[in-house]
């Protein structure tokens, strides 16, 4: 869990915020239903669960903006816009053997389902 001084942070106990980069967070940031969340939930164990994060990750109302700049990262641990590492990896080399821009590979996979 990082510590920032953002006013958005002040709306948790302690000023907490789950996962979001100390680097000055994306303004959708302010939405992210992860901040009102244990953030626990984000960062499992080896082998454990990632359902709890997906769930509110599922409703949350900026789940496409924090997709986009996870798979845009690459570096960012944790689930990230209902992804975990293992799954945007997968997404990311797809993205590669196919030639298609992630960000479009994801919104193709979003209409299929």
């Amino acid at each position: 869990m990082l510590r920032t001084t953002d006013s958005f942070a002040g709306q948790r106990p302690g000023g907490r915020v789950p996962h979001l980069s100390l680097h000055l967070p994306p303004e959708w940031t302010r939405d992210a239903l992860c901040a009102q969340t244990d953030p626990e939930a984000f960062f499992p164990d080896k082998g454990g669960s990632t359902r709890p994060a997906k769930s509110v990750c599922r409703d949350c109302p900026v789940l496409a903006e924090c997709r986009d700049y996870a798979l845009a990262r690459g570096d960012l641990h944790g689930v990230w816009g209902g992804l975990s590492e293992r799954e945007r990896r997968r997404v990311r080399r797809q993205a590669r053997r196919s030639g298609t821009p992630v960000t479009e590979l994801v919104a193709q996979q979003r209409r299929a389902a």
